[in-house]
């Protein structure tokens, strides 16, 4: 009996002790997800300490390790309590042919804030990449350029402003008639 009481216990230790490791120790916010064309590939993103740039989109690919992007803060929000943190999150984050061409699509929100000139939005930013065998990701500056992808809901100066492309079926639609002609 107490042999199975002992078992019970280092058994519980580990799992207990595991968990915390996992959740102290990892910066990661969305993903991971695995890419098939890579060994031991996947993609995520994770929180940084830099209140400028407080997201960044890294790639891991043949045992390395590259980040892809930084996200700007662009006008969110520091949250002072109980850490300072920028109000910004990957909404999120999906695959979409366009033009016959696989792209990998995330939705970025930022929450801003100012009382004084009435401003209280989610401003959206919808970053397009392009990627190939040769295991190179890169922003599709044609889709970049789209002022659509881009966009604020909220108010602004006393003012409602809406914006449509805020979740991927949204964004899905929207590139389906744009760009594919569906």
């Amino acid at each position: 009996m107490l042999k199975k009481i002992s078992i019970l216990w280092i058994a519980f230790g580990l799992i207990f002790s595991s968990l915390a490791f996992s959740e102290e120790g990892s910066s990661i916010i969305h993903g991971p997800f695995n890419i098939s064309w890579c060994k031991n590939g996947k993609f995520y993103f994770e929180e940084t300490t830099n209140l400028d740039y407080p997201i960044n989109f890294v790639l891991e690919c043949d045992n390395i390790t590259k980040v892809i992007d930084k996200y700007f803060i662009d006008g969110a929000n520091i949250v002072n309590f109980p850490n300072r943190k920028v109000d910004m999150t990957i909404e999120s984050v999906f695959f979409q042919t366009v033009q016959s061409k696989r792209n990998l699509f995330v939705i970025v929100k930022r929450t801003t804030t100012h009382r004084a000139e009435r401003i209280n939005t989610n401003n959206y930013d919808i970053y397009v990449y392009e990627y190939n065998l040769q295991k190179i990701i890169s922003l599709n500056s044609k889709l970049m350029q789209d002022a659509n992808l881009s966009g604020s809901e909220g108010e602004v100066g006393g003012s409602e402003v809406y914006f449509k492309y805020k979740t991927a079926a949204e964004v899905k639609k929207y590139i389906n008639k744009t760009y594919n002609k569906k």
